[in-house]
């Protein structure tokens, strides 16, 4: 639509109007029709193929190029309006009024004239008289500019990943509520024509800082409240993602400050992924590549574009061999949940809204040759693929974290266009989506300290030794970790401590360890309520000393020695000092075979922890294979499992863990990996081989289960007299 105001007007007024009708027209679009193309042709006909709903009607008007020949008819120039006139002539540095004859005959020599359609008016065709304004300079209605910066509001999150080390942020929010109501725009709306009114706007904005961190505990809310329109709020991040959450719209812009170097933006341009519609009349067709004979990896996310609360949609695929016949089909459902963090590039709105994205992935064998996809909805789609043998190479911690746009790694899934896929970009049937990244899932269940922990041991000769890491003070006690966590405790001071046990048991068995710098021998005695229950003589630099049961309950520990040690209790709870023990197996070239019993139809995510030798440089490499075989066709699955991962890992020296059970070794940190299993896998017994092709360390494999299990033991329990 084009707009314009004359001067005393109190709204816009359209430069085409009809008389009495409450339809406005449109600004018009030219279709030029080459008919040298078709030399047979002597009819034209025209016929609506599809309109949008805010479209009443259509109407046309067709033109045929007039020549011409004879050039003694001067006087034709005169008989042309003035504005045609001009109009031909605007390439001429004369004007219409200095042309020479032979000039006004070149510019006559084509000219459109219009031409009637055939048949009788009411029956074959029916006319509408449209009244055009010439003088008036109507403009398209058109969006304004946003600040440069990150675009926030009530249905859009925006996200801003901190890069290592963190530092000091300084936030500039900037209010452009005003800006989109002068417009009479609704952010995420299609684009309305205002009254030119403005609306009244709320005097402040809230809006929430979220910071997530590496680990669950690491979160963080900051509240900001925007009153004026900009404001600068500084802040110190450590690495991670800060979300944004505002009650109405801002655009933000970000500066990281570190202690070195120069301060730089961390708000970039955005990502854009783009996406192709389908329909029922309209399909999809991707043609799969194999490799050889090999199977294929395939993904499709499909998502719906402006999704309504109680929308539905689904997709049809279709699985075809390379004589198009069809091998498998099936539905695939799509939800209308509306996304906060990706939206749709429109030209008819500053965000178009689209939903989360619905993703399905197949094994395809190498008789399968397309995949054809279709929906009763329109829906838009974008596809991947993998070769199945390629390993998958990551980076560890860098490919977990939040990442600045050009430093991603390795994906898992690589984009693939359609069968047509430069016919659907003329033909209009593909779109643009800016896509974010996205904060870490919480688990409310972990956050809480109610989950099951599975540790892993390898099968056949392997050698390990409890390794003693710091404990992270955020996270809760869990009593199923009571035995295995301890804090430390002062030679020579009576402590009040209270001792406990797993549920359901009345006494407990702590263990005393014994940190020394030296191995010379050391008298010591431990006493509880002033009762001597263990005494001796230690000669070696750590030791684990077993106590005899105790009654649970609050008892006062004391612990003498005739030289300096560090010890610590366990079974007592944990403090900001406490440490977490858990047994390692040592990883050298001899690899280790774990046994996975898979007990879910869904995903299973397995965690491992690399420590590396302290004072460590070089980065370590483990090479992990998932011995299964992907042959036959497999889909939908929600996520596939690589059969081999490459593992690049940075060794961590934040953090000094002692290594139980031999003189004085210390080990860095541990790293983090984690090895997904995807819901392509049934339950049953999986081999996992772990191989060190680079580096040395302590290896330990587990898996987090969210929620607590349902468990029957017995024990027996003898309690002293």
């Amino acid at each position: 639509m084009s707009w314009y105001k004359p001067d005393g007007a109190q709204q816009p007024l359209t430069p085409a109007f009809y008389l009495n009708q409450l339809s406005l027209p449109a600004s018009g679009r030219v279709i030029a029709i080459n008919v040298r193309e078709t030399p047979g042709a002597v009819l034209l006909r025209l016929r609506l193929a599809s309109r949008a709903a805010a479209i009443d009607e259509v109407v046309a008007r067709v033109y045929v190029q007039g020549h011409l020949f004879d050039t003694a008819q001067d006087y034709r120039w005169q008989r042309v309006s003035r504005r045609l006139q001009e109009r031909l002539a605007r390439a001429s540095v004369y004007g219409p009024d200095l042309l020479s004859l032979s000039e006004q005959t070149q510019l006559l020599r084509q000219i459109w004239n219009p031409v009637a359609p055939l048949g009788v008016e009411g029956a074959a065709y029916h006319s509408r008289k449209m009244y055009v304004v010439f003088e008036a300079e109507a403009e398209p209605h058109r969006l304004p500019v946003l600040p440069a910066g990150l675009y926030a509001g009530p249905d859009l999150h925006g996200t801003i990943a901190i890069p290592e080390p963190g530092g000091i942020v300084d936030l500039e929010f900037l209010d452009v509520a005003p800006l989109l109501a002068q417009a009479e725009i609704s952010p995420g709306s299609p684009l309305s024509k205002g009254d030119g009114e403005t609306k009244g706007m709320s005097q402040s904005a809230a809006i929430r800082l979220r910071w997530y961190g590496r680990q669950p505990s690491q979160r963080a809310e900051y509240p900001v409240t925007l009153t004026g329109p900009a404001m600068r709020w500084p802040g110190a991040f450590e690495p991670g993602l800060v979300e944004i959450i505002a009650s109405q719209p801002v655009v933000v812009r970000a500066v990281l400050r570190q202690t070195s170097g120069q301060p730089f933006e961390l708000i970039h341009e955005p990502v854009y992924l783009r996406l192709y519609r389908m329909s029922l009349e309209q399909a999809l067709e991707f043609n799969i590549a194999h490799v050889g004979s090999q199977p294929a990896f395939w993904r499709v996310d499909l998502r719906l574009a402006r999704p309504e609360a109680e929308a539905t949609a689904s997709a049809r695929y279709a699985l075809l061999d390379k004589h198009g016949i069809v091998l498998r089909q099936g539905t695939l459902p799509v939800s209308a949940l509306p996304s906060h963090y990706d939206w749709l590039v429109s030209p008819d709105a500053f965000f178009d809204r689209v939903s989360e994205p619905a993703s399905y992935a197949f094994v395809l064998p190498a008789n399968v040759a397309k995949v054809r996809l279709q929906a009763d909805t329109p829906l838009l789609a974008a596809a991947y693929t993998r070769p199945p043998d390629l390993p998958r190479f990551v980076q560890v911690p860098e490919d977990y974290q939040p990442a600045l746009p050009g430093t991603r790694g390795q994906p898992f899934w690589f984009p693939v266009l359609p069968a047509d896929a430069p016919a659907l970009l003329r033909n209009g049937r593909s779109m643009l989506m800016v896509v974010q990244s996205r904060p870490p899932e919480t688990d409310l269940d972990i956050l809480a300290g109610h989950y099951d922990w599975q540790d892993y041991l390898p099968e056949g000769a392997w050698r390990a030794r409890y390794l003693l890491s710091p404990r992270d003070p955020a996270t809760p006690l869990r009593v199923q970790a009571l035995d295995n966590v301890f804090r430390p405790v002062s030679a020579g001071v009576p402590v009040a401590l209270h001792f406990q046990n797993q549920p359901g048991r009345s006494t407990v068995q702590p263990t005393l360890l014994a940190l020394r710098e030296s191995a010379a021998p050391c008298m010591f005695q431990v006493a509880v309520d002033g009762i001597t229950v263990y005494s001796g003589v230690l000669a070696v630099r750590r030791a684990a000393i077993r106590l005899p049961p105790l009654p649970t309950g609050t008892h006062t520990l004391t612990v003498t020695a005739s030289r300096p040690s560090r010890w610590l209790i366990s079974n007592t709870g944990a403090n900001r000092d406490s440490v977490i023990r858990r047994l390692a197996s040592i990883l050298d070239r001899q690899p280790l075979e774990f046994i996975y019993p898979k007990t879910t139809a869904g995903e299973e995510i397995l965690t491992g922890v690399l420590h590396m030798p302290l004072g460590a440089t070089e980065r370590s490499r483990v090479r992990v294979t998932v011995e299964i075989a992907h042959t036959a066709l497999l889909g939908p699955a929600s996520r596939l499992t690589a059969r081999e991962w490459r593992y690049d890992l940075l060794p961590d020296q934040s953090q000094v863990t002692p290594v139980l059970d031999t003189p004085d070794e210390q080990v860095g940190g541990g790293q983090r990996f984690f090895l997904p299993l995807g819901d392509d896998l049934a339950p049953g017994l999986y081999r996992i081989r772990l191989q060190l092709e680079r580096g040395s360390g302590y290896l330990s494999l587990y898996r987090v289960i969210p929620g607590l299990p349902v468990l029957s033991e017995l024990f027996r329990e003898e309690t002293q007299p």
